[in-house]
């Protein structure tokens, strides 16, 4: 995303009319590109009990496996930005396993299998799905 301003370093101004400072002017073209982008993050929180594909939306999903053991979809990767991420944790006593949609990667694998008090953030690098934390 471009500066809105070209100044020497990229942040927004007041300016001062006294010095003839020019202050940062922004257009609606901007602004809509910073909200959709503070909207991809996704800040959506779900508690899910039973297999669940992520959508695009979400951003924090709770896997309450305690009646059963299930699978959370991470979201096709068409049409996501790399970047785009998830955070999972698993608060059930049984297992909760993370799969993508079509066959991407997880790290190094096609699945991860998650028990009590296990969590991860996953970032879609454009390619494959990575475990940030």
């Amino acid at each position: 995303m471009p500066f809105p301003v070209n100044t020497v370093d990229g942040l927004f101004h007041n300016g001062d009319p006294s010095t003839n400072t020019p202050g940062t002017v922004i257009d609606a073209d901007w602004l809509n590109a910073v909200q959709m982008a503070i909207i991809a993050m996704g800040t959506v929180v779900k508690t899910v009990v039973a297999t669940y594909p992520i959508s695009n939306n979400d951003g924090v999903i709770f896997g309450d496996t305690s009646t059963a053991a299930f699978t959370i979809t991470l979201p096709v990767s068409s049409g996501l930005s790399a970047g785009k991420r998830f955070s999972i944790k698993c608060i059930g006593d049984n297992l909760l396993s993370v799969v993508a949609a079509d066959g991407k990667y997880i790290d190094d694998g096609l699945q991860v299998d998650m028990v009590r008090g296990d969590k991860m953030t996953v970032c879609y690098d454009g390619t494959n799905w990575q475990a940030i934390s």
